[in-house]
Parts: structure tokens; C-alpha cells; sequence
């Protein structure tokens, strides 16, 4: 019986190393590859980790809430204040990466405040960080279908479209300037409220 276990292990190829005679889990090639590569992983630069990725037409005006996302990235040039070059690495949880290329302060329109941001052109949609937006104040509550953030009597709420909340800037800019807009004609105090 022992002859018989040691011929099924020389004729098994090991999926670690490639090599015959041994299987993965007693690979000695392959575990001294995994430290190299966990080593070479820890002394990477900074990476910026997204929680989710997900497929859609380029929208200027689409904003993600990501509780994954270390940080705010837009694609939208446009709406940056005061911008350097950058040349961080994005991490999607679907194993892409992509680059960043600038970072500074930038205009979120969904939310009427100014953000540290990354600016990655190639991304389809816009991420605002759960992090980043706690780390400035924002209480974020989730429910059922709505991501709600708050601070300073001020209430944003996304909603939950195909298992992502979503907020669109476009309908957002367009509330605001419309309420600005009464309350100078009106000279009312005008609260934000959920859109």
C-alpha cells in the first residue's frame, strides 16, 4: 500500500510550482514564493482599496457610496478647486487596478461640500467614501433602501439601485440652485432636505 501512495504522488503535478512528486499543500517552492510576494506586497506604495466594482456608462454626475473606499475619487476634472499630480494605485475588489492621476480639493456637487479627492479619469463613476466623509463630520446611517449622511442640519440621501446607493448630481445641483434661487426672491431661510 505505501508503494501505491508514493506512485500517485510522483505522477501528481503540484499546482503551487509546477513540479511532479508532491501536491500544493506540501509545497516548499510555493510557500517560500508566497512570502516573497507577500513581502514585495507590504513594501508597495500606498495602495487606495475600493469595495466594489461595477460596470456602467461614464456619468460625470453618478456618485457611489463605497464603505470599502479609503478615500473620494471622481473622474470629473471639472470640478476641482485645487488639484497636484498623484500617482496612487487603485485597488478594485475585483482585482483591477487603475491610476491615479491627481489629487486635491474638489467641488461634490451631490453633497454641496469641498473633499479630498482623487481624480482616476478612467473610472465610470464617481466614489464618495463612507471614511473619509466620517472623518469630516458626516453621521452615515443605512437602511433598507437609503444611505442617509448627515452634519450640520444638512441631509443627503442615497438610494439603493441594483444593490449599490446612488446619488445623481445632476438632479442634486439642480435642486440647489432652484432652492437658492427662491430663497433670494423669497429671502427665506431655505434647510436642506432629502432629495
Amino acid at each position: 500500500e505505501e508503494s501505491l501512495c508514493y506512485n500517485a504522488y510522483t505522477v501528481r503535478k503540484c499546482f503551487s510550482c509546477g513540479d511532479r512528486g508532491h501536491i500544493a499543500k506540501f509545497c516548499k517552492k510555493g510557500k517560500q514564493q508566497n512570502t516573497v510576494k507577500h513581502q514585495k506586497a507590504k513594501r508597495a506604495k500606498k495602495n487606495v482599496s475600493l469595495a466594489m466594482a461595477r460596470k456602467s456608462s461614464v456619468n460625470n454626475d453618478l456618485w457611489l457610496v463605497d464603505s470599502g473606499a479609503s478615500q473620494c475619487i471622481t473622474r470629473n476634472r471639472d470640478i476641482f478647486v485645487k488639484m497636484s499630480s498623484s500617482k496612487q494605485h487603485i485597488s478594485l475588489a475585483n482585482g483591477w487596478k487603475m491610476k491615479a492621476t491627481g489629487e486635491g480639493k474638489a467641488f461634490c456637487p451631490c453633497i454641496d461640500e469641498h473633499l479630498t479627492m482623487l481624480y482616476v479619469p478612467k473610472l465610470k463613476f464617481n466614489l464618495l467614501s463612507v471614511r473619509a466623509l466620517t472623518n469630516i463630520g458626516y453621521i452615515i446611517t443605512f437602511r433598507e433602501d437609503k444611505c442617509i449622511m448627515e452634519k450640520d442640519g444638512k441631509r443627503v440621501t442615497a438610494t439603493l439601485e441594483k444593490d449599490v446607493y446612488v446619488l445623481h448630481g445632476d438632479k442634486l445641483q439642480k435642486l440647489t440652485l432652484f432652492i437658492v434661487t427662491l430663497s433670494h426672491m423669497m429671502n427665506v431661510y431655505i434647510y436642506y432636505t432629502d432629495v
